[in-house]
């Protein structure tokens, strides 16, 4: 067995600031993925890198950020080779509340890790 790793790319196109953004993207490694026998798949998901912008009118703007959280999920199936990463993302600035004008906008990269048969 070896350590197998796939980047997956989310772009966050524009929600307002305050709301939730959520998406999935898809993996795929070369060899199936390992299972424990617990029955859990050997895989993983971390935060790679982001860049979370906040928008005003459609430009970028700065505020001082009130709450920021970026939050993934991974799933597969047994002896399957592929899997789905889930992404939360929020972006709201510290003031001013409750302005429609403001969104966020941005890229989100996560690094799948998963033990792989040979």
């Amino acid at each position: 067995m070896s350590l197998g790793f796939q980047i997956v790319t989310f772009r966050i196109p524009a929600p307002p600031c305050g709301e939730s953004f959520e998406d999935s993207e898809s993996f795929k490694f070369d060899n199936p993925i390992a299972w424990e026998r617990r029955g859990r798949p050997n895989v993983d998901v971390a935060l790679r890198t982001f860049d979370l912008r906040f928008l005003s009118n459609g430009s970028d703007h700065e505020y001082a950020v009130g709450r920021e959280f970026v939050k993934l999920d991974v799933s597969t199936n047994r002896g399957h080779r592929d899997g789905v990463v889930n992404l939360e993302v929020q972006l709201r600035p510290m003031s001013p509340p409750g302005r429609p004008d403001l969104g966020y906008k941005g890229l989100v990269e996560a690094l799948v890790i998963a033990e792989v048969l040979d």
